[in-house]
């Protein structure tokens, strides 16, 4: 609705719609960015002991995941997921910076920084959500047994020696 209300919506619904939508995602946004500030240094904290790049992740790359080449062995974590990992919390974090920047931008003394963090947030949060999608079309419905593990905390044996084996 910030990116793109006026193009999407405003045409179809209207002028005064979009303006409605558009505050009060504003002010959603406004409210929820300290959030994810949090949200990140706790995943972070979290799961950064399982992210770190081993030589086994180059055969996943080789492989691409197992999609040329058949099984592809990898830790807690494979290569695709730690990717990820490193893609929140870096892009996060020039998101969050960026953020506090343009919400108190008397904390910064030049204009072009903020015209730079202006657009470092847009693109870095386009970068996140683009991403995000795939992510969660392979974590539900694009690989069998993804969406249980994220429902129940655990996964099954069978699952775990064959998508995590040096885990396992």
């Amino acid at each position: 609705i910030i990116l793109l209300g006026r193009l999407a919506i405003a045409p179809y619904l209207g002028k005064g719609v979009n303006s409605i939508l558009t505050s009060a995602s504003l002010q959603g946004h406004n409210l929820f960015g300290p959030l994810f500030i949090i949200a990140l240094v706790w995943m972070f904290i979290k799961f950064v002991r399982g992210n770190f790049f081993q030589l086994v992740d180059f055969k996943w790359i080789f492989k691409l995941g197992g999609l040329f080449g058949g099984h592809v062995s990898s830790s807690q974590f494979n290569f695709g997921e730690k990717t990820w990992f490193w893609m929140v919390v870096l892009i996060g974090t020039v998101i969050s910076i960026t953020g506090i920047a343009l919400e108190f931008p008397w904390l910064v003394a030049d204009l072009r920084l903020l015209q730079l963090s202006t657009i470092l947030h847009g693109v870095g949060a386009v970068a996140l959500i683009s991403v995000a999608i795939g992510h969660i079309y392979v974590g539900t419905i694009g690989m069998e047994g993804s969406i249980d593990s994220m429902l129940k905390g655990e996964v099954d044996e069978n699952w775990a020696k064959e998508h995590h084996d040096l885990w396992y």
